[in-house]
């Protein structure tokens, strides 16, 4: 393979299972996959045995999640970040919170203890 042959195409193979190849005039939707985006072929063999012919394969209609969310989510790194940082941030916030409203409940009290004593 040349170096400017980088993979463009996913090709799914009934023998040999799936890979990636350089297609020469690949067809098709472009798919993520990873950091590139790549064409989805399929392999079909004819009768005769031969190397078989690339052509396009297209996505059922009636597909639930297109792959492309479930990529998402399964690659939620930079989001997951952000929400356990807020959450974290909400938690620090609602700790200081409590501190303060403990204090001020024991000086109530205090206040309440001495007024009875004293008055």
């Amino acid at each position: 393979m040349d170096k400017k042959q980088i993979p463009n195409a996913m090709v799914l193979d009934l023998k040999k299972g799936f890979g990636l190849e350089y297609v020469q005039d690949p067809k098709g939707r472009l798919w993520r996959y990873g950091k590139s985006r790549v064409y989805l072929m399929k392999r079909s063999y004819g009768t005769n045995g031969d190397k078989g012919t690339l052509v396009p394969y297209e996505l059922p209609l009636k597909m639930g999640e297109p792959p492309e969310k479930l990529y998402r989510a399964l690659h939620w790194d930079k989001e997951a970040e952000i929400l356990f940082t807020l959450r974290n941030l909400l938690l620090e916030k609602l700790k200081v919170v409590g501190i303060y409203l403990l204090i001020g409940i024991e000086l109530l009290f205090l206040f309440l203890i001495f007024s009875s004593l004293l008055g």
